[in-house]
């Protein structure tokens, strides 16, 4: 009986606690609503402008944003909104516009006042102001559902990924990788739809965009398989003039609580809808449910049995609780000692109340721990300095909102009154329904490491060279203004792998794989590549980079530095065109030119000296002259005393035996100097031709001496020549006339008859030898006159000829030529003519036609002499080509005729079969120019050894000089 009264009373105890308890929490609640969040001023305003605010949404950003249908506003942004009129009871005017862009130009022109969903950013802060984000949309990786595994985008370079062409996501997937194989799609629709039907690995969106298309589409083959690492910050802005609505906005953001805004996002972003029936989720909560049910009777009908002997347990293990607890207070106040900073932990209010703090805070801040504790003495918000106080709360309420770990940079203000810098991490506590109880962190003095940092900032400001940090994946975190000008990017647009859209696309490949291969190997980088800015132009760069390690040996980060090297690549290429361009003259040039140092080894090997000696530039090069040069052995002393002595030495015309006969050449040897490294340079000329011609000249200038020796003298010879035939006529006449009166006279007078005189002159045959003597006298005369024309100097002027005159006059020429040391007589050679009749005039210079036809005339009676020819013998034929409009001459003999190969040299200057200073090999040479060059004619020559040679000259009927 005492037992079940005890445990009624028990049992009204627990009764009268749980309806206190509900009592108070209804007190507590109703105060806590009936409480105005708002001051005075900001509720005064608000009622002023209710339903007056304006409100200006998106149309077309589903589901954070857009109007359904039937036209109604819809979406996160609006629940949003919603709550925080009803939580500040005022309502909203909206102002509808079609675009994005006319929405920001509403509130920049005071047209409106509210924007629902933007994202802060520096240029937009210059006419709004911006809440905390109200939400965060996480970027993610969509794949089919039988796709295997979570995925990382750094593990998709072989995928093809999917992305909206135009979106953010685009740009920043692009350039933190850069070897994914993209896929640009038009909208996500297309997107949605290519994964769905395999026509690509992955597409990237944001997770509330995916949601709602992949509801309104139906698609129901798809999941997330991943984050990007990419998120939109969406928060409430309004208008700059109007501080208290943005005042207002934030307070009735914070009202709205974590709990409500978790609803709001589920039911707009969702990537899987099933029955609920068909979940297992279902299934496993009905079972919990029945077995609890199952349960609670069971312990009903416990309770009551159990009840003492619970009290009893848990009375003693209280006792041991707190035991433990003290305890483990003990050693958590002894390791946060220990901890290189000041560890914490208070509530999330505007003073930052501390519970805990450590006593570091003394060494960093200058007051003692107990200051802080319950704000006794000050709060940890008094010592932030106060540029910092706003962006403290905002990092850390932005994070704690989203249950996220927070890390933040701010100054405090010590007791002395210095600055000091400090890096804060920590995160909330949060209970079993989500509520925030408190703050855990730590905090951590890094003054020396900002004023380090800050010291690097200013040097790498005024650097002459771009300086970056970067981690080992390539991606940068710091960029100094030099690198912005270097690369023609911004900040941002170099910011992680963007700048390696900067890099031209010729060097973007072989510059990564030169980077990852450094990183690997945890070595230094350097590389030489170029940058494309916008405009094309195009900057070469020198980029090195120092791998900063820890005490692991492990990278830290890379610490580098890139040089503007395109002046000095433009000189490099200037200097390697100059040298090209010397090169290639030296090459050009027909002389051997050759340049040796000190040492007589080879430093310049020109064309001409590897066509020379046949060796190439790169087998000569370095090697000594007289083993690649060996006929320039000799000269070796000679270029040594020119280096020397720096005086120029030169002999002209040497003589050299080669394949072709004796050669001549004239070697320069040049002393020089160059940047302190002495040597000199052999130059070779040929002038064979040149001593060949000398001799010509020296040969010719006889030619005409003789010429002119032989005008005269046939000049002198005419005159005796004339009066000896005058007197042999005069006695032809004396001695033969009968009839002439001074005859009879003179025969009366000694006593004798003329016809006694005649009759002895008959007897005695004197009439025969006066008229021998004329006829000698006129064949001297004609022969005179050939010698005279042939030897007279040429005016060029060209007339009409008759071929066969020319031939008869050069044979009569030729007749005189007779040699009483060999036996020779140009009469003795038979010459058979064959001239065809009736043969048309020929335009020429008949002296030239002469010296060609009396050239091979000569060369070939000596020919037929030297080989003791029998019964030498020339034919001359002449004949009319029609079809060709030429003339044709061939003089033929029966001599030993010429081998092939002399044959085909027999034109050219200075060839000759002849002993040296017996020809200059001119003749023909000659003889060929006049033909070719002065008539526009043909000359060949037809012979075999022992079968004699033909001469063949043509020369045109019509001749443009004539």
């Amino acid at each position: 009986m005492k037992r079940i009264k005890r445990i009624i009373k028990i049992r009204s105890a627990i009764a009268v606690i749980l309806v206190a308890t509900s009592f108070f929490t209804t007190i507590t609640g109703c105060k806590g609503h009936m409480e105005d969040p708002l001051t005075a001023e900001e509720r005064a305003w608000l009622n002023k402008h209710d339903d007056k605010i304006r409100l200006v949404p998106s149309s077309a950003y589903p589901p954070i944003d857009f109007f359904d249908e039937d036209g109604i506003q819809k979406g996160i942004t609006t629940d949003i909104i919603s709550a925080i009129e009803r939580k500040l009871d005022f309502r909203v005017k909206r102002v509808y516009v079609n675009t994005w862009n006319e929405m920001v130009e509403a509130v920049e022109n005071h047209d409106a006042d509210i924007i629902g969903s933007i994202q802060d950013t520096p240029e937009r802060r210059e006419f709004l102001d911006f809440t905390r984000p109200y939400i965060t949309v996480p970027n993610v990786i969509i794949v089919k559902k039988d796709a295997d595994g979570p995925l990382i985008l750094n593990r998709m370079k072989e995928k093809k990924v999917a992305i909206v062409k135009g979106y953010a996501t685009y740009k920043f997937v692009k350039q933190k990788n850069p070897l994914i194989d993209i896929v640009p799609v038009k909208d996500n629709t297309e997107g949605l739809q290519r994964v769905s039907f395999g026509r690509t690995d992955a597409f990237v969106t944001d997770t509330a965009v995916a949601s709602y298309y992949i509801e309104k589409l139906g698609i129901s083959n798809l999941k997330v398989a991943g984050n990007v690492g990419f998120e939109w910050n969406l928060c409430l802005a309004s208008r700059k003039d109007l501080p208290v609505l943005n005042r207002i906005l934030e307070k009735g953001l914070s009202l709205v609580t974590h709990e409500e805004r978790e609803i709001i996002y589920n039911k707009w972003i969702r990537l899987e809808t099933k029955p609920f029936y068909n979940s297992r989720e279902f299934w496993f909560i009905l079972s919990g449910l029945s077995g609890t049910a199952f349960l609670v009777i069971l312990i009903i009908l416990l309770w009551n049995r159990i009840l003492r002997h619970q009290v009893g347990q848990r009375t003693a293990k209280l006792d041991e609780s707190n035991k433990q607890l003290r305890a483990s207070e003990e050693r958590f106040r002894t390791l946060v000692g220990n901890i290189p900073g000041v560890g914490y932990r208070c509530a999330c209010d505007k003073h930052w109340s501390v519970e805990f703090i450590s006593n570091e805070i003394e060494v960093l801040s200058g007051y003692p721990a107990s200051d802080f504790l319950s704000n006794q003495k000050r709060s940890y918000a008094s010592i932030i300095y106060p540029d910092d106080v706003q962006l403290v709360e905002d990092i850390v309420l932005g994070r704690i909102d989203r249950k996220e770990t927070f890390t933040i940079e701010y100054r405090i203000v010590r007791a002395d009154g210095d600055i000091r810098w400090v890096f804060e991490k920590g995160q909330g506590v949060f209970g079993e329904g989500g509520n925030l109880h408190y703050l855990d962190g730590v905090i951590m003095d890094i003054t020396e490491r900002r004023e380090a940092e800050e010291r690097f900032r200013v040097l790498s400001q005024i650097s002459p060279v771009g300086i970056f940090i970067a981690d080992a994946d390539g991606k940068t975190t710091y960029w100094n203004e030099r690198l912005r000008e270097i690369t023609g990017m911004s900040t941002d647009e170099g910011k992680g792998t963007g700048w390696a859209d900067g890099i031209h696309p010729d060097d973007r490949e072989r510059v990564f794989a030169e980077w990852y291969e450094s990183a690997e190997a945890r070595a230094d980088f350097r590389s030489e590549y170029r940058f494309v800015d916008r405009k094309g132009k195009v900057t070469w760069a020198i980029g090195q980079a120092v791998a900063m390690k820890d005490s692991n040996d492990e990278i830290i980060c890379f610490v580098g530095n890139i040089t503007d090297i395109t002046d000095r690549r433009q000189a490099e290429e200037e200097i390697r065109h100059l040298r090209n361009y010397l090169s290639n003259i030296i090459d050009s040039m027909p002389s051997v030119l050759v340049g040796v140092d000190i040492d007589g080894k080879v430093s310049q090997w020109n064309k001409t000296a590897e066509q020379t000696t046949g060796v190439s530039a790169c087998v000569a090069q370095g090697k000594t002259l007289s083993d690649v040069f060996p006929r320039m052995a000799s000269e070796m002393e000679k270029i040594a005393e020119s280096i020397r002595t720096r005086e120029t030495k030169q002999e002209q015309k040497r003589p050299r035996v080669s394949e072709n006969g004796t050669c001549y050449e004239d070697v320069t040897i040049y002393p020089l100097i160059a940047n302190g490294v002495e040597g000199a340079v052999i130059r070779i000329d040929d002038v064979t031709d040149k001593v060949r011609m000398e001799e010509m000249m020296i040969q010719s200038e006889k030619m005409l001496s003789v010429g002119g020796l032989a005008a005269g003298m046939a000049h002198e010879i005419n005159n005796p020549l004339a009066g000896m035939m005058q007197t042999a006529d005069v006695m032809s006449n004396r001695l033969t006339d009968l009839a002439m009166p001074a005859n009879m006279r003179a025969a009366d007078e000694v006593g004798i008859s003329m016809d006694d005189i005649r009759a002895f002159m008959e007897k005695r045959g004197i009439p025969r030898m006066i008229r021998a003597i004329n006829e000698s006298g006129r064949r001297a005369a004609h022969i005179v006159d050939n010698m005279l024309s042939f030897a007279r100097k040429s005016e060029a002027k060209v007339s009409y000829h008759a071929l066969s005159e020319l031939l008869d006059k050069t044979l009569e020429l030729a007749a005189t030529d007779y040699d009483l040391k060999k036996h020779y007589d140009f009469k003795l050679i038979e010459v058979k003519k064959e001239y065809e009749d009736n043969l048309l005039p020929v335009p020429c210079e008949g002296g030239k036609i002469q010296q060609v036809l009396l050239n091979i005339l000569r060369n070939g009676a000596q020919a037929m002499q030297d080989a003791g020819t029998e019964k030498p013998r020339f034919i001359i034929r002449t004949r009319v080509e029609k079809e060709r409009k030429m003339v044709c001459t061939e003089i033929e003999d029966n001599g030993p005729g010429m081998d092939e190969e002399t044959r085909k040299r027999v034109f050219e200057p200075f060839y000759t079969t002849k002993p040296v200073r017996v020809g200059t090999g001119l003749g023909l040479s000659v003889s060929y120019f006049i033909i070719i060059e002065n008539h526009e004619g043909e000359m060949a020559v037809e012979s075999g050894p022992g079968s004699g040679a033909k001469f063949i000259i043509r020369l045109p009927l019509e001749n443009g000089k004539a």
